[in-house]
């Protein structure tokens, strides 16, 4: 088995991912898989049994596999600045607003610096913070009752909240913008693949 595990949140990065493992010719040294959340805390368990060395990830989906205390370093591929701006852009484009009010759905991991952002690109943003991904429905629930414009998070929020918004007209005002960004390159993958040995991450867990 390759000593790399590649765990895409979302078909958009796998696909990214399967064409940049393919272009770099890693297909023996890189997996890829298609998981997120606790599907994806499951297959990080399954594949560190297997004797995968190092997982990529990104996102909630890292997030959670990492405070599950797995053994082996998780790598994450991070959520930039160039990602925001463009659900900032989007933001206004779907509300038709110039300053739009956007609640978004995220863990620590994926909101560095989207304040000072938001503020210089005109968005009235409004976090909720996630812990786990069972806070999800009560803080979908929680901006339902604001006047945002706009909710943006992962495909679980999604999800929850299309089924949520079809059960009542308090949240027909919502738009959805889902973000994954393009962050995934090809000193990601390779960087790893060529150090696999002696990737080290700052949170990695040990029980």
């Amino acid at each position: 088995m390759a000593k790399i595990a590649f765990i895409a949140p979302d078909k958009q990065l796998f696909l990214q991912g399967k064409k940049i493992i393919h272009e770099l010719g890693l297909q023996n040294k890189v997996s890829l898989h298609l998981a997120r959340l606790k599907r994806g805390i499951r297959l990080a368990k399954t594949l560190e049994q297997h004797g995968v060395e190092v997982i990529v990830c990104r996102g909630g989906t890292a997030r959670v596999i990492i405070k599950s205390r797995i053994r082996i370093p998780v790598v994450e591929i991070p959520i930039t600045g160039q990602d925001l701006a463009q659900v900032f852009h989007e933001a206004k484009r779907i509300t038709g607003l110039s300053r739009p009010k956007v609640a978004m759905m995220a863990f620590d991991n994926m909101v560095y610096d989207i304040e000072i952002l938001s503020t210089i690109l005109g968005i009235d943003l409004t976090i909720y913070h996630l812990e786990k991904t069972e806070d999800i429905p009560a803080k979908i629930e929680e901006a339902a009752t604001t006047d945002v414009d706009l909710v943006v998070g992962g495909i679980k929020t999604i999800l929850l909240f299309a089924c949520t918004g079809s059960a009542g007209d308090k949240h027909s005002c919502f738009d959805l913008c889902y973000f994954t960004g393009n962050a995934l390159t090809f000193n990601d993958l390779e960087g790893i693949a060529d150090n696999v040995g002696q990737v080290i991450f700052g949170n990695k867990s040990s029980c």
